[in-house]
């Protein structure tokens, strides 16, 4: 199977590839593989600023500028829809989608805890009076509630669901909410996984209530054996997850590297349609994320 490949190495054919269904091929107890070696790629630099942050903010929008031309139309979510960034409002996943042309995406829902965010996000919606744009100042976990609701979000509606969260921020609960609403091509995930720091946000766990955080984001009572788990297997105990019991048709964990080629986050992507892999690969390709032999072995 071919790399995904920024350097242009990539096959003519790509666009015809195919996902692969990951449904029973993966197990929580994996060992975890001898090392995460690059086979020979050069690390990518794209700008001064970490091309970590560049590739994800630029990823989801022209991701979600090709799939656009297949529906013609979707409603977009962003759970933690505050810039990352305020003073690099250029780099908002949100603003950026929401300024995709065509306008086909017809409705925006954006949550958002932090009052000095749910401030720019009203500032955003003002600038954009045309558009229909939800906000919920409130938590990602009981906003999604209202949401999932017929009269909020129509059955036959091409629907996104962008969790670009801090770490624990979105319990299971809340994806086997998003992923049972509905039943043919379900609300498709893109959901971040803070991969580079994972380690240390676990050791920084020093409270009950901390403790209860990260039981609700894994929602299972196996959180120890992930937590024993090292490098990509962590990620794939996630997409296996995702594949057998969300039943997603296809998932693929992409990586996001920084500067320096290291991976910082994974974005695992769910969906039940047939060319959303593709078309990922294709903007994946596009706007020069690095590439990661070990998933692309692996699925």
């Amino acid at each position: 199977m071919n790399m995904i490949d920024p350097q242009g190495l990539l096959p003519p054919d790509l666009p015809a590839l195919r996902p692969v269904p990951l449904k029973g091929q993966l197990t929580l107890d994996i060992p975890a593989p001898a090392g995460q070696q690059r086979r020979g790629l050069a690390p990518v630099k794209l700008r001064p600023e970490p091309s970590w942050t560049v590739d994800k903010t630029t990823l989801v929008p022209e991701y979600m500028r090709l799939f656009l031309y297949i529906t013609k139309h979707g409603a977009f979510l962003d759970l933690c829809a505050g810039p990352q960034d305020p003073k690099r409002l250029d780099l908002w996943i949100a603003r950026r989608v929401l300024e995709l042309e065509p306008k086909w995406l017809r409705d925006f829902h954006f949550c958002e805890v932090s009052p000095k965010k749910v401030a720019m996000l009203e500032a955003l919606r003002a600038t954009h009076p045309e558009r229909s744009v939800t906000i919920y100042a409130e938590d990602l976990n009981t906003a999604i509630r209202k949401i999932l609701r017929p009269g909020v979000l129509g059955p036959k509606e091409a629907t996104f669901c962008l969790i670009d969260q801090h770490t624990f921020e979105c319990r299971w609960d809340t994806l086997k909410a998003i992923a049972a609403y509905k039943h043919h091509h379900k609300i498709e995930l893109l959901y971040f996984i803070g991969y580079g720091w994972l380690d240390r946000a676990f050791s920084a766990i020093s409270t009950a209530q901390g403790a209860a955080d990260v039981e609700a984001w894994w929602g299972r009572d196996d959180l120890a054996a992930l937590r024993r788990l090292r490098g990509i297997q962590r990620v794939l105990a996630f997409a296996e997850r995702f594949a057998n019991e969300l039943e997603y048709e296809y998932v693929t964990p992409w990586p996001i590297h920084d500067a320096d080629g290291k991976v910082m986050y994974y974005l695992v992507h769910a969906s039940d349609h047939p060319d959303a892999r593709n078309l990922m690969a294709r903007a994946y390709r596009k706007v020069g994320a690095g590439a990661d032999p070990q998933t692309e072995r692996l699925f």
